[in-house]
């Protein structure tokens, strides 16, 4: 894909992309407006390799707006673990983990639904209310990891 073909391609301006849960349900958004199907794999664990690692079965995604795939689903998933796969007119496919995910499984191969109030530790919310005074209503962890230098 050139430039001229990427510029053409929809744009979507939405904020919920990847797993947005909620205790009853839980969207799934992708932008992937090349595909021509895309399809939801559900796990129980982050690895074939752990304990209790089960496929929860795999599910169609809908082609949405500005060039999105779009599945909900209904109950409380957090802790469950998913890819995408996708087909693309050329007749290949991929599947991948999701680019806009919060958390996932070892190796990074699957992502996981969060819950991302339960996954944020109670002192810490009460640390910054404290030197904020205000109160929070989400907060993503991130890990940064410096530079090695190995490249010099």
């Amino acid at each position: 894909m050139n430039e001229t073909q990427a510029s053409q391609l929809p744009v979507y301006a939405g904020n919920d992309l990847g797993a947005v849960w909620r205790s009853s349900a839980t969207a799934f958004r992708l932008w992937a407006p090349t595909a021509c199907s895309a399809a939801l794999h559900r796990f129980a664990t982050g690895t074939d390799a752990e304990p209790e690692a089960a496929d929860l079965g795999t599910l169609a995604m809908q082609r949405s707006e500005g060039g999105t795939w779009y599945l909900k689903l209904a109950g409380d998933l957090a802790g469950q673990y998913y890819q995408y796969e996708l087909q693309f007119p050329d007749g290949t496919s991929t599947v991948t983990a999701d680019p806009y995910a919060h958390a996932a499984g070892a190796g990074g191969t699957r992502s996981m639904v969060l819950n991302q109030a339960a996954a944020v530790p109670d002192a810490l919310y009460a640390q910054v209310r404290a030197r904020t005074g205000l109160p929070l209503l989400r907060i993503t962890p991130r890990i940064t990891v410096p530079e090695t230098g190995l490249d010099e």
